[in-house]
């Protein structure tokens, strides 16, 4: 017999004139799904059209005084970030440069204008994006919050949902805690192993051939400060120490990173 986890998940729809989330806790794989709503969704203006105009602004507050800065230039410049560049960005590509059209402009060196395209430095992409993608995230954590249960993923669809810069560099945390009974003794370190299933198929609760050790995350107790332990009396009412921490975990372009994390740190 196979027995499935139970998870929860937020689908966010970022198109570009509203996100859109919800979450729905998976209660049964086969043989067929079915979801219940585990959270109230909700809808909000947060425009990846937005994200054009300023660019419109940036564009026009460095060129616009430009000889032959026309209309067309804003056309072709703004066509190249829509369709390309917002889409394409990506934080785990450090000191990546962008090449905009710019028609009809002079070489430029001081404006970085050259043979009617302008470099576009990932910093000043990331300035253009910063303030729509950090309220699509905290939507989304606003989402996960409200749910009854533990988030496990977080679904992106839209337009804008299919941005890199939106999926890298989001921190997912998931918080747990350690018990130890007292007579026992102090616990020494605090443990992790996260696996990976070789399949694709359903999660599964169990370990076999197929589940494999992914990372193991270790913390040791005389690291951390002297009330990182706590103790506290057990259903059973025996005397427990308790260590309660996090694994956060951090997707990027080219890898995944998994830290374990004490009162956020």
């Amino acid at each position: 017999m196979v027995i499935y986890l139970i998870l929860a998940f937020v689908i966010c729809d970022a198109g570009g004139g509203t996100v859109d989330l919800i979450s729905y806790t998976i209660e049964q794989l086969e043989p067929a799904l079915q979801v219940r709503e585990a959270a109230p969704g909700s809808c909000v203006l947060c425009r990846s059209t937005y994200l054009n105009r300023r660019f419109r602004e940036f564009l026009v507050s460095k060129l616009g005084q430009e000889e032959k800065f026309e209309q067309e230039t804003v056309n072709d410049a703004m066509k190249k970030f829509d369709e390309e560049i917002k889409r394409e960005y990506s934080t785990g590509v450090k000191d990546a440069d962008y090449w905009v059209p710019v028609p009809g402009l002079a070489n430029n060196p001081r404006l970085c204008v050259r043979i009617n395209k302008l470099k576009l430095p990932s910093d000043d992409v990331r300035e253009i994006l910063k303030p729509v993608i950090d309220e699509v995230l905290k939507l989304v954590q606003d989402q996960m919050r409200s749910t009854n249960t533990e988030v496990k993923g977080v679904l992106l669809v839209g337009g804008f949902g299919g941005s890199d810069a939106i999926k890298e560099d989001t921190p997912f945390t998931f918080r747990y805690k350690m018990y130890r009974p007292v007579s026992k003794g102090k616990p020494v370190k605090c443990e992790d192993i996260i696996y990976y299933d070789r399949t694709d198929r359903p999660a599964v609760i169990y370990q076999d051939e197929e589940v494999i050790e992914l990372v193991r995350l270790c913390v040791k107790m005389h690291d951390l400060p002297s009330d990182a332990l706590e103790i506290e009396i057990g259903k059973d009412d025996e005397l427990y120490y308790t260590f309660r921490y996090a694994i956060e975990v951090t997707y990027q372009s080219g890898s995944t990173k998994y830290e374990l994390l004490h009162k956020g740190e």
